[in-house]
C-alpha cells in the first residue's frame, strides 16, 4: 500500500499554526492572534471519533478517546459522505448487480420481491432449494436414460437418444405444476400402449416433441450474462483492493487518506456474501419460463391429446384415465371429447385454478417446498428422500457458512486483534440467516398449506430489512466509536491507524493476509459451483437443451472424445514402447546367455586338448 512518511508531528503543527489551519480547524482548534502578532491556540475540549485528531492531540487510551468523544455505546461517529458512498460504490453495487442477475420467475406481482427477500433472508434455503431442483432433474434424467437404455451422450444425431431429455423437461414441467405423481408412469404406458398403432404414435411423437421445443424455447437461461455478472463481481473485489492499496494512507500529511482499518469492515461485510456466486451460478442454469401463464395450458393441451389417443384407438380405461389428483391448474375448464358424459364431468369437477398458483408448489426453484416438506413431490423414489434433501442443506450450509467465517476471520485480525466490536455486525448476521431457517422449518411444520407462502414473505422480508439495515448502519459508522479500536489489555490502549507500528501491520494484513483470503473464498465458491455442475450434469443438460434437439454441450462432449482418444494414444505409445525396452532387454538377456555358453566351451575345449597332450 502506498505509505505517507510520518515526517510530520503534532509539535510541526502546534508550532506553525497558520500554516496547517484547516488541519487544525477539522479538529476544531481555536487560532488566537494576539496583539502582538503571537498566535495562541485554543484546544478543543470535545470533538468527534477522529484518528487525525486523536493523533494531534496525543490521545493514545480509551479513557482518553471517550472522554474527548463524550464516550458511551450509542457515542458513534458518523463517517464523512464522501467516505460512505466510496465504499458503497467500491464494495456494495457489484453485490447489488449480482444480486439482480438472480433468477426471479414472474408467476405473480409478488413473485419477484419474493425470491429477491428470499435469497437475502434464508440464502441457505434458497441454495438447498436450487440444489433440490437440481437433484430431483437430475433422478428423472437417471431413470429414463435407463428406461431409454442411452449409451453415448455425445451422439447427438441420433434423437431417440436425446428423447430422455424431453421426457425429462415435459416432467419437469409437470412437477412445477404441483404434485407430479403418475404423470411419469401414465406418459409412459400410453408410449409404450400406442407402439402397435402406427398413426396414433407418429402424433404422439409429433406433439412429444413439439412440447419439449416449446418448453426449451420458453425458458431462458442467461448463462452468459450471470459468467459476465460473476466477472464483474470478482474483477470488482480486485480492483477494490488493488485501489486502496495503491492509494495514500491517512496521515497529518494526507488527512483525507484511506484509514486501511476501516477498509477492512468494507472488505468483510463484502465476503459474507460469497455465496452469492453459486447462487446466481444454479439459478441462470435453471432458467426461468417466460410465458408462465401459458405453461400450464401447453401441458394440459398435451395431456387431452395423449387421452384422445388413447379413447380414440379404444384402449383400455386405465391407459385413458389421466390421474384426478394431478389435474393441472389452468384458466378455462377442460372441453368435452365425445367420448361419454363420464369423462367430461369427471373432468369438470376439478375447479380451474389460477397459474399463479404455481408460486405455492415447484414454480420458484429458490423456495422448493419438497426441500422441507414431508409430502415430498417425488418422495416414492428413494433418492429423493431425507440423504437428498440432508446433502442439499448440508451443501447449501457449506457455502454460507464458509463465507461468514471468512468474513469474521478478516474482522477478527484487524488491530486490536479479537475485539467482539468487529465481528458483532457478521456474527448479528448469522443469527438473522439462522433464526429465518428455522422459522421456515417452523411454518412448514405448523403453518397451513395455503398459509405457508405468504408467512414466508413476510418473514423473509423482515429477515431482508434487517440485513440490510444492518450493512446500511455499518457503512454510516455504527461501529466507529473508542471501544471498537481499543486493547482489551488493561492499558485500554487505541490502535490509532496514524502509528507507524499498527499502520505497518495493517498493510502486512491487507496484502499479505485479506487479499488471499478473499480469493481463496471466491475460488472455493467457484469451485464448488464447478463441482456441482459435473456432479449434476444431467440435470444441467436438461435445462440448456435448445428447442432444435440440438445440444448445448456438444463441445464438451466433443473435447471429452478428443481427450479421451489422446489419452488412448498416450497409453498406447506408453505400452508400445514398454514392450519395445521389454523386449530389448529380453533380446539382451538373450545374448548374455548365448555369449556365456560360448565362453563356457570355449574354455573347456583347451582344457580337453591339453589334457590329451598331456
Amino acid at each position: 500500500m502506498a505509505s505517507s512518511i510520518f515526517y510530520l508531528s503534532s509539535d510541526e503543527v502546534f508550532a506553525n499554526p497558520l500554516h496547517y489551519t484547516a488541519l487544525l480547524n477539522r479538529c476544531h482548534f481555536g487560532i488566537v492572534t494576539l496583539a502582538n502578532n503571537v498566535t495562541h491556540l485554543v484546544f478543543p475540549k470535545h470533538g468527534s471519533l477522529d484518528f487525525i485528531c486523536l493523533h494531534l492531540l496525543n490521545y493514545t487510551t480509551q479513557a482518553q478517546c471517550e472522554a474527548f468523544t463524550g464516550g458511551g455505546l450509542s457515542k458513534w461517529t458518523l463517517y464523512s459522505g464522501i467516505d460512505v458512498w466510496t465504499r458503497l460504490e467500491v464494495w456494495k453495487i457489484p453485490l447489488l448487480l449480482l444480486i439482480l442477475q438472480f433468477s426471479c420467475v414472474a408467476l405473480a406481482w409478488h413473485a419477484y420481491p419474493f425470491t429477491l427477500f428470499h435469497l437475502l433472508g434464508n440464502p441457505e434455503n434458497s441454495i438447498a432449494s436450487l440444489l433440490y431442483t437440481l437433484s430431483s432433474c437430475q433422478s428423472r434424467a437417471l431413470l429414463l436414460i435407463e428406461t431409454y437404455a442411452l449409451t453415448e451422450p455425445f451422439e447427438i444425431e441420433d434423437e431417440i437418444r436425446l428423447e430422455w431429455k424431453h421426457y425429462a423437461l415435459i416432467l419437469v414441467s409437470y412437477d412445477e405444476c404441483g404434485d407430479c405423481g403418475d404423470v411419469a408412469s401414465f406418459i409412459l404406458k400410453a408410449k409404450n400402449a400406442m407402439e402397435e398403432q402406427p398413426l396414433h404414435y407418429k402424433q404422439f411423437r409429433k406433439s412429444f416433441r413439439k412440447l419439449a421445443g416449446d418448453l426449451a424455447a420458453d425458458r431462458q437461461t442467461t448463462s452468459l450474462l450471470t459468467v459476465y455478472a460473476l466477472f464483474i463481481f470478482i474483477q470488482a473485489f480486485g480492483f477494490a483492493f488493488y485501489k486502496t492499496q495503491g492509494s495514500d494512507k491517512a496521515s497529518l500529511q494526507y488527512p483525507n487518506g484511506k484509514l486501511v482499518n476501516i477498509e477492512a469492515h468494507s472488505i468483510a461485510y463484502s465476503a459474507l456474501f460469497l455465496w452469492l456466486a453459486p447462487a446466481v451460478y444454479l439459478s441462470s442454469i435453471i432458467g426461468v419460463s417466460q410465458t408462465n401463464e401459458r405453461i400450464p395450458e401447453k401441458l394440459n393441451d398435451f395431456r387431452d391429446l395423449l387421452e384422445t389417443l388413447l379413447l380414440g384407438a379404444e384402449f383400455a380405461e386405465d391407459y385413458a384415465r389421466f390421474p384426478k389428483i394431478h389435474e393441472l391448474p389452468r384458466t378455462i375448464l377442460l372441453p368435452g371429447h365425445g367420448h361419454g358424459t363420464s369423462l367430461d364431468e369427471e373432468m369438470s369437477v376439478v375447479s380451474p385454478l389460477d397459474y399463479s398458483e404455481r408460486h405455492r408448489s415447484a414454480g420458484i426453484y429458490s423456495s422448493n417446498p419438497g426441500v422441507l416438506a414431508s409430502a415430498n413431490v417425488a418422495l416414492h423414489r428413494p433418492e429423493l428422500g431425507l440423504a437428498t434433501r440432508m446433502g442439499c442443506h448440508s451443501t447449501a450450509w457449506l457455502l454460507v457458512l464458509s463465507s461468514v467465517v471468512v468474513s469474521m476471520e478478516i474482522s477478527r485480525e484487524v488491530p486490536p486483534v479479537n475485539n467482539i466490536c468487529r465481528p458483532l455486525g457478521e456474527l448479528s448476521a448469522l443469527i438473522a440467516w439462522l433464526s429465518s431457517c428455522l422459522g421456515d422449518f417452523a411454518i412448514n411444520k405448523w403453518a397451513r398449506p395455503e398459509s405457508r407462502y405468504a408467512l414466508i414473505f413476510w418473514k423473509d422480508t423482515a429477515a431482508s430489512c434487517a440485513i440490510l439495515t444492518l450493512i446500511l448502519v455499518t457503512q454510516l459508522g455504527v461501529l466507529h466509536r473508542c471501544a471498537c479500536y481499543s486493547s482489551s489489555s488493561g492499558d485500554g490502549a487505541i490502535f490509532n491507524p496514524l502509528i507507524p507500528r499498527v499502520g505497518n501491520l495493517l498493510d502486512y494484513l491487507f496484502a499479505n493476509r485479506w487479499l488471499p483470503i478473499t480469493m481463496c473464498a471466491i475460488l472455493f465458491q467457484l469451485v464448488m459451483a464447478a463441482v456441482v455442475s459435473w456432479w449434476y450434469i444431467l440435470s444441467i443438460r436438461v435445462y440448456l437443451q435448445r428447442s432444435s434437439s440440438k445440444s448445448n454441450l456438444k463441445p464438451l462432449w466433443l473435447v471429452g472424445r478428443y481427450l479421451d482418444a489422446l489419452f488412448g494414444w498416450l497409453e498406447q505409445l506408453r505400452v508400445d514402447a514398454h514392450n519395445a525396452l521389454r523386449l530389448r532387454r529380453v533380446k539382451k538377456e538373450a545374448r548374455s546367455q548365448s555369449q556365456t555358453s560360448e565362453d563356457s566351451v570355449g574354455v573347456s575345449e583347451p582344457r580337453h586338448g591339453l589334457a590329451l597332450t598331456i
